[in-house]
């Protein structure tokens, strides 16, 4: 039996987290949702089956960037595929998340169909993903320099 992938949702907005939760479940996978980056450091065991992270920037207490320097030392969740997931669309925020090694930077608001595309090529490919970040094209015209 083929087990169900799992994405988990690191975001403060319950608009944003209910949204994608939907679209995750419609599509069988299992959607996982914290409201903010100590949850996920701290209970990382809890985690280490996920298939990918969605992590926003802008979070109460810890931002997500400061989380990915964390997340890369912590042996059971620092293997698992990351797209940030954010309303903030500086340069300066996506290269540094490029640098910490987030394979997809999404801006909000994103389209579900094409959030769901990216999401599904990453958890259907588990262990054949490529070693590089990326921009999408339409995000990249988006963001503000």
């Amino acid at each position: 039996m083929v087990s169900k992938k799992k994405v988990l949702i690191v975001d403060d907005s319950k608009v944003t987290s209910r949204s994608i939760s939907i679209l995750l479940e419609k599509n069988n996978i299992e959607a996982l949702v914290l409201e903010n980056a100590e949850a996920l450091l701290t209970f990382a065991y809890r985690y280490s089956d996920v298939n990918l992270i969605l992590l926003d920037i802008n979070l109460p207490g810890m931002d997500g960037l400061t989380a990915l320097t964390y997340i890369k030392d912590i042996s059971m969740i620092n293997h698992i595929p990351i797209f940030i997931i954010s309303g903030d669309s500086s340069m300066e925020f996506v290269k540094k998340a490029a640098n910490l090694n987030v394979l997809n930077y999404i801006i909000k608001p994103y389209i579900p169909i094409k959030l769901l595309e990216k999401i599904k090529q990453i958890v259907d490919s588990q262990g054949e993903l490529e070693e590089k970040s990326t921009i999408d094209q339409e995000d990249d015209k988006k963001i503000q320099e």
